[in-house]
Order: structure tokens, then sequence, then C-alpha cells
């Protein structure tokens, strides 16, 4: 006989961050019961800061800085992140084949004029 095992139902709250001001330009946000990260006022903006006190980034409006950290957010700036990451490895592998192909015409031609 199998058994389904049914995935948790995740509540609005599960994935949504409620914020709370802790101090005057300083908010703590919440996913649940856990802690997920705070927002500090600068004098550029607002940074955010993740559960671990990894910088996020830095916005210009309390209302961007508050949808940083929302899971779907996250989902795609580490997407967008990884898309980056992909295309300057690719480049830097274009970049690796030139160079090699350009040493061996240059060897090429010095092993020609050597036994010509």
């Amino acid at each position: 006989m199998m058994q389904t095992i049914e995935r948790p139902q995740m509540t609005a709250d599960a994935r949504v961050v409620t914020w709370t001001s802790v101090h005057p330009g300083l908010w703590a946000g919440q996913i649940g019961d856990d802690f997920a990260g705070l927002i500090e006022r600068d004098g550029h903006g607002y940074v955010v800061t993740d559960w671990q006190g990894a910088e996020v980034g830095a916005y210009a409006t309390l209302a961007e800085a508050e949808v940083a950290l929302e899971p779907s957010r996250r989902a795609l700036a580490r997407a967008a992140r990884e898309e980056r990451r992909s295309r300057a490895e690719m480049l830097a592998l274009a970049t690796l084949s030139l160079v090699g192909f350009g040493m061996a015409v240059t060897t090429l031609g010095v092993v020609g004029t050597v036994f010509a």
C-alpha cells in the first residue's frame, strides 16, 4: 500500500515578512515565528540585512526595503545572481578560448618559421 505524504500548507504568515519598529530608523522582520532580518535607515536610504546579518541591499524607500526579504523576492534575486554568474563564467571561458587560440596561432607561426 502506497502512503501519500501531504506537503504542509504555508499560511500567508509563513510567506510574508512582518516588520516591527524596534528603534527609530530600525525595523526587525519576522516570517512566522522566525527572525527574518533587519532594515536600518542610513543617510542614503534603507539597508536590509538577512537573518544571518548578510547585507541584502540598499533601497531608496522603506516599502522597497520591506519586500526585499519576501521569499518570492529572494528567489527572483537568487535567480538573477545565478544568471549573472553564468554569463560571467561564459565570458571568462570565451576569453580563455580566444587567448588559447591566439597562443596556438603564435606558436604555429614560430614553428613554421623555424622549419621553413
